[in-house]
């Protein structure tokens, strides 16, 4: 029964990840630089730099519109942060090739300094024009043999996008798209029953190429974009006098106030529990810090919670739980 000894709570605890790519969580500290085309038509670096611009902008206007900035909680994920490495992680199709430089971005605070993104783009078209014999239904309703013109239009497109943070040295996220006509539903018609290589059928180069670049930078703004989600944990039974309350006000979601009721409880030396519970509590009312320093405090611990313990650390440093 809540409100009793004994009782529990289950408590939603929100979390952070941090990107696959060390970038700041915060999109303000992120800006878009020169993107050159190296290979490929003109516009297309300017179509692509301002695609990234756009995604940039819908990421700041979200984060305005949360009651609790990104800002606020990727600073606070990234203080809590020291113990946790930078990682780059491939995303198929896309390859991510970090700086061979050591230590790209050393440490929470320069995780969060300035990076500017740019890029080089080579786009390879390849058209192949033809000829190839269909069965076709004469005036007679008799199947005949004819020659048919055939467009393959197949595109490559490579991205290497350069990041700069402020004062680090420049690291590449390359990505890779592939385009074949035969197989963009566009070239089969609204109902699918179109010839794909009919020349007339074919979508316009540009459009294609546009379509290549932006699957690409879509994956590159997965690879930079922080993952937020909620967690579901249970706290532990406590004994202690005054735990009743604690669990009251965590089932109503006040958090803060039930970390302020764990305050005057005097539990036991060795109640790895209630350090469990603080941590949880903490951590979900927003005190990042202290609820690591909770979480970490157990992990040198063999208790049969250990691996709650450890996803506690893990959404702490944003790392995969």
């Amino acid at each position: 029964m809540l409100g009793c000894a004994g009782a529990t709570a289950t408590v939603s605890v929100p979390y952070l990840l941090g990107p696959d790519v060390p970038v700041p969580m915060d999109a303000h500290l992120l800006s878009v630089g020169q993107f050159q085309v190296e290979e490929g038509p003109d516009w297309a670096g300017d179509f692509l730099a301002g695609e990234l611009q756009k995604r940039l902008d819908v990421r700041r206007q979200k984060a305005a519109s949360q009651p609790t900035s990104l800002s606020e909680v990727s600073q606070a994920a990234q203080s809590s942060a020291q113990d946790a490495a930078p990682t780059c992680t491939a995303i198929w199709p896309a390859t991510c090739q970090a700086s061979t430089q050591p230590n790209v971005i050393a440490s929470p605070q320069e995780l969060n300094r300035p990076c500017v993104i740019s890029a080089v783009l080579r786009v390879r078209v390849e058209e192949t024009h033809s000829n190839r014999i269909i069965r076709v239904t004469d005036r007679y309703h008799d199947l005949t043999s004819q020659p048919a013109p055939m467009l393959v239009r197949r595109i490559e497109t490579v991205v290497e996008f350069v990041v700069q943070p402020q004062g680090q040295q420049p690291f590449t996220v390359e990505t890779r798209q592939s385009y074949d006509s035969r197989t963009d539903r566009l070239s089969f018609g609204p109902l699918g029953l179109h010839r794909p290589d009919a020349p007339a059928n074919v979508p316009p180069a540009d459009e294609a190429v546009r379509q290549t670049l932006t699957i690409g930078l879509d994956t590159f703004c997965d690879m930079i974009q922080p993952m937020q989600g909620q967690e579901k944990v249970e706290l532990l039974p406590l004994g202690e006098a005054g735990a009743g309350k604690v669990m009251a006000l965590a089932q109503k979601g006040d958090y803060a106030g039930a970390v302020e009721a764990m305050t005057h409880i005097k539990p036991a030396s060795d109640d790895l529990s209630y350090v469990f519970d603080l941590a949880v509590l903490q951590e979900a009312a927003g005190q990042r810090q202290a609820a690591l320093e909770n979480y970490r405090k157990l992990s040198v611990h063999r208790t049969g919670n250990a691996q709650q313990v450890r996803r506690g650390i893990a959404r702490l440093t944003h790392a995969n739980p």
